[in-house]
């Protein structure tokens, strides 16, 4: 039994008692002070009552989002785990905890057996002095490349080209992530230039307005070229539930999620994107792995709204919602980190499970605090103190 419904059980039952206290009352010489005091202690108990019944709801509502960011958490796991391209996840000190197939089947070896090892035990000897300086620089650049020689087994060895980046959460690192290929099928400037919007077609490249609705085909994604793109979700009840948002160089698509109800919304007001057929990324290796990397964005973001969901007090989510927008859509100001897009506080309330009202309320307190502020438009600036 949920702890509502036994609250809820409780109070019922401690009004039958206050009912029966407040007959009994009348027949005693005190009884008009004592029913007065009955009284009040009845309207306490229905007001109780109505807010464990305002508590169930919202845990009912906060138990639909969860479910729905679990599973677009999934989707994008299993894109992790099948994408062509070799991907390692590692902690701060290069131990590896989690590996895809690609990456285990060019390191001829099972996933589980990889688990836990130190990622330096798989590079030859004489690299290893590469590895530990990598380990070390990427903190402060956020991204290093490098070759080194990997052990295919105890006897054979290939070159290899590793790249390495961060991923944070608030402004901590929190764990690294390793691109392995091999040179021969790596050309990163092939990569970068797959994804300029002068390699499409002009006919190719669509513009949305703010609050239109972006139609989503099965057997395409959409490329992120200009502005910002929300994504969501509905509960049962018609309940709005955010499920990520996109900028420049993202992606999104009916093929990378398994919601039942999924809508993209232009926020910006001018939206621009590039559709890329599924046909087209399956015949063009470039592409699909210039596109892998902006997938496992989207499953990070995907992580980190999940984890603000479980956050139990309402201005710890806004304040790491806020942070997350500031990350993910924000552009450096002289006054502080600016929202790309214009939010309204519905989309804020959404966003965190809670009322419109309370996110007026909890805005106005930063503003006050000056953790926030808002410019001539209307959007949302951070100020690094937040």
């Amino acid at each position: 039994m949920k702890t509502g419904n036994l609250l809820s059980q409780q109070i019922q039952t401690m009004n039958v008692k206050i009912l029966d206290l407040y007959k009994n009352s009348k027949q005693t010489p005190t009884g008009d002070f004592f029913s007065i005091a009955l009284k009040e202690l009845g309207v306490v108990s229905e007001e109780l009552e109505v807010a464990v019944e305002e508590l169930n709801r919202q845990s009912e509502v906060l138990d639909s989002n969860y479910h729905d960011i679990y599973a677009e958490r999934l989707r994008y796991q299993n894109l992790f785990e099948f994408a062509p391209d070799c991907y390692l996840v590692t902690d701060i000190q290069g131990k590896i905890q989690d590996v895809n197939l690609a990456a285990a089947a060019l390191l001829n070896r099972r996933s589980q057996h990889l688990i836990d090892k130190p990622f330096s035990v798989l590079i030859a000897l004489e690299d290893r002095h590469r590895f530990r300086t990598a380990l070390t620089d990427v903190v402060g650049c956020d991204h290093i490349q490098f070759s080194a020689k990997l052990q295919y087994n105890a006897h054979q060895q290939f070159d290899a080209r590793i790249t390495v980046d961060t991923i944070r959460a608030q402004g901590k690192l929190l764990a690294l992530r390793w691109i392995i290929s091999e040179p021969r099928n790596c050309e990163p400037e092939a990569t970068t230039d797959a994804l300029s919007p002068a390699n499409f077609e002009p006919r190719a490249l669509l513009q949305y307005n703010r609050g239109e609705i972006i139609p989503l085909a099965a057997q395409s994604i959409w490329l992120v070229t200009q502005g910002v793109v929300k994504l969501c979700s509905f509960t049962e009840t018609g309940e709005e539930v955010l499920v990520g948002i996109v900028a420049e160089r993202m992606v999104f698509g009916k093929s990378l999620t398994s919601l039942p109800i999924y809508q993209a919304m232009a926020l910006s007001s001018e939206v621009k994107l590039v559709s890329v057929s599924l046909l087209e990324l399956g015949q063009s290796a470039t592409l699909a792995q210039a596109l892998v990397p902006l997938i496992t964005q989207r499953l990070q973001q995907t992580e980190r709204l999940l984890t603000l969901h479980g956050q139990l007090r309402v201005s710890d989510r806004l304040i790491g919602l806020l942070t997350l927008f500031a990350q993910e859509i924000g552009e450096p100001t002289s006054e502080g980190i600016r929202l790309k897009a214009r939010l309204t506080h519905q989309d804020i309330a959404n966003a965190c499970s809670t009322t419109r009202v309370t996110i007026t309320r909890l805005l106005n307190r930063l503003q006050e605090e000056g953790m926030i502020q808002f410019d001539s438009s209307n959007h949302i600036i951070l100020r690094a103190s937040i």
